[in-house]
């Protein structure tokens, strides 16, 4: 299972009933979509950076959960359909800000042995005729690209000093 959050942004003129009628909505979706819904923040009233749909300001929740992929598609939709909502973003959290061990090592494909076999004698060899190759072509291509500049320039040099 993955870790998710959900803010949710709320019209700030709604009473605390009907927040909390939103708040047992969001979990209750959460639940049927077959995700586990977690802690429950209420930040309260603050005031939004922009005005959205005429308000300069919300109530701000904050809702975690664990779900499989796609557990929360049915919430998303909900919020989006939502008068009441403002604004709301499901963002599934990354493995390091949740202490989460990523998988075992038995789980991820290992290389061929011929893949991570190298010579002992590569790290004394003289370079590849590919390596040397490498600068020469970023030479042209940074003569090319300086001549079409130094031309635009005096393209625009004349057509300004013609006053065209």
């Amino acid at each position: 299972m993955r870790p998710y959050e959900v803010m949710i942004i709320l019209d700030p003129a709604l009473e605390e009933s009907a927040v909390q009628a939103q708040v047992d909505r969001a979990t209750e979706l959460i639940r049927s979509g077959g995700a586990e819904p977690g802690r429950v923040d209420r930040w309260g009233k603050r005031r939004l950076a922009y005005e959205i749909r005429h308000h300069r300001e919300g109530t701000y929740l904050l809702v975690e959960a664990k779900g499989e992929p796609g557990s929360l598609d049915g919430l998303d939709r909900a919020l989006h359909l939502a008068d009441e909502v403002l604004r709301h973003k499901v963002v599934r959290l990354p493995d390091h800000a949740t202490k989460r061990t990523p998988r075992p090592a038995a789980d991820i494909p290992t290389p061929a042995a011929s893949d991570t076999a190298a010579p002992e004698a590569s790290d004394t060899a003289a370079p590849a005729a590919s390596d040397t190759a490498a600068p020469e072509a970023s030479d042209t291509a940074t003569e090319v690209a300086s001549a079409t500049v130094s031309t635009a320039t005096a393209a625009d040099s004349a057509t300004n000093a013609n006053g065209v």
